[in-house]
Formats: structure tokens, C-alpha cells, sequence
């Protein structure tokens, strides 16, 4: 199957809302960072993208047709040269409540003793992905907002206008469903994976899929 749509947007910018968007309106299944961090074997060939290699996607993304947060996010080039005909989001928010949100989240504390106890491989992926809490940078706000504006920017600069949606989920179903020329549905859309609720799987130990 190949990729019909795929997320370039940081985690922490909508991207578990935007996964349930895109499978309700039969984009789906939609691969996220949670599906991967429950799946050992594909951590090392991962790593191996992020290292620049040559990987098989096709493999590791087999029976998906959307990809948004981690690890896609930072190999969206590699990945639109791949699907020439796959569609490009970058979800976005402005970058100071990014930052926020990802030292309430990904980079607080409580998340990396999780990943003080997960496999080398996990963790060796977690820091190429630039995740690794115990690196001072990953708390300096100044350094973390000019690296996701510099993202941001990348892609706009990279991906054709046509093929590209600089989307907020805050927007709602409109421009998204236009983007991808499908019908809008009639309920609301999907808000999931907030602070709070991430926060509760944490303490839970449940990962969503």
C-alpha cells in the first residue's frame, strides 16, 4: 500500500488528532510514534533512515496509507520522494506553547526515566529523533523554538505549494478535507492526545494505537 498522506508536523502540534482525522476520512491506517515505540523490529532499520541510509519503507510502513508524528516527521523529504503522489500536512502552533507542551510531555521527567528503562535501540532512536531529555538543549526554549521554526520553514521550502497544507487542527475538518478533496463529516472533530490526557497515560501505562 502506498502512502497517501504524510505528516511533517512536529509532535505535539495535533499529530494524534490529525491520525484519527485522516482514518476517519479513509486515509487510515494512519502510523504515529506510539505505533512504533510498540514495535521493537522496526526501531534499528528507523535508525538506520535517520542515519541517511537506504531502508525499505515499504516494509516498515506496510499495510499504513498515512504517516504523521515520529518518526516520520523529520524523514517527510525521503519519504515524499518515495510517494511522488502522497499529500504533505505540516501541522504547526505557534512555538513558545509548542515548547511548553513538550517539557510537559515528551521531555518531562517522568517520560525519561520510561525511556531510561526501554531498549538501546529505542533509546538510540529517541536521541536521533532529537527526544532525549537528558540533553540540556532539548530544555533551552530559545534553542527548541528556532529548531521547530527552521523545520517548519524547511518544509515549505522543500514541498511543492500544491502538494502542501500548513494546517492547526484548531481549524478543524475545512481546509483539511479540501486539501485532500473528501467530503466533510457531519461529527466533531477529533481532539485526543492533549496534556492532560497525556499526562494519564503516563500514569496508566496505556499507549493508544
Amino acid at each position: 500500500m502506498a502512502l497517501r498522506v504524510i505528516g511533517a508536523g512536529h509532535g505535539r502540534t495535533g499529530t494524534y488528532s490529525l491520525k484519527l482525522a485522516l482514518e476517519r476520512l479513509g486515509f487510515g491506517p494512519c502510523y504515529h510514534m506510539f505505533i512504533c515505540a510498540c514495535d521493537p523490529a522496526s526501531w534499528a532499520e528507523w535508525g538506520r533512515a535517520y542515519d541517511g541510509e537506504q531502508v525499505d519503507f515499504e516494509k516498515l510502513l506496510g499495510g499504513y496509507s498515512s504517516i504523521v508524528d515520529d518518526p516520520g516527521t523529520q524523514l517527510y523529504a525521503p519519504l515524499a520522494k518515495r510517494y511522488p503522489e502522497a499529500k504533505v500536512v505540516l501541522t504547526t502552533r505557534g512555538s513558545k506553547s509548542w515548547f511548553d507542551s513538550t517539557q510537559a510531555t515528551v521531555l518531562s521527567s517522568d517520560v525519561q526515566k520510561l525511556f531510561a528503562a526501554a531498549p538501546k535501540e529505542l533509546n538510540d532512536l529517541n536521541r536521533k529523533m532529537g527526544w532525549d531529555g537528558a540533553d540540556p538543549k532539548t530544555h533551552d526554549c530559545q534553542y527548541m523554538m528556532r529548531s521547530f521554526e527552521a523545520h517548519n520553514e524547511a518544509v515549505r521550502h522543500s514541498i511543492q505549494k500544491e502538494r502542501l497544507l500548513v494546517y492547526q487542527v484548531s481549524q478543524g475538518w475545512e481546509p483539511l478535507c479540501r486539501f485532500l478533496d473528501v467530503p466533510v463529516p457531519s461529527e466533531p472533530f477529533p481532539r485526543s492526545n492533549s496534556t492532560a490526557e497525556f499526562r494519564e497515560m503516563l500514569r496508566t501505562g496505556t499507549i493508544p494505537q
